[in-house]
């Protein structure tokens, strides 16, 4: 198994939010919002631990795209109207991103021919 980054062990925890937080923020009646989440959440952990199992960039690249998907989902579902659930969709979906973009640079080390 290769060695997860603290962006990959970060992303799965904002998984593991996706799938628990309709009913903990309490928007679970909210269905597009709620399978969006649950899907998008099983997506990102199933992502991240392939990434571990198997050293390349294919995983990282589709965990940056499931994240921009999260992050647009509210507005292609449409559910802008519950402004909790979108908020949160919205801004876990940057921040996978954003960790996506910030593991670029060990993805490039690992991938060095001097590694």
């Amino acid at each position: 198994m290769n060695r997860m980054r603290w962006q990959d062990w970060t992303a799965i925890v904002l998984g593991l939010w996706l799938i628990a937080a309709p009913w903990v923020l309490g928007y679970s009646d909210v269905g597009a919002a709620t399978w969006s989440g649950v899907l998008a959440g099983l997506g990102v952990i199933a992502l991240e631990f392939a990434d571990a199992f198997r050293p390349d960039p294919w995983p990282e690249r589709v965990s940056f795209l499931l994240g921009l998907w999260i992050a647009v989902s509210p507005m292609l579902l449409g559910f802008t109207t519950h402004t909790l659930a979108m908020t949160n969709t919205a801004v876990v979906g940057v921040l996978i991103v954003l960790l996506c973009l910030s593991a670029i640079p060990a993805l490039r080390k690992e991938a060095s021919p001097s590694h």
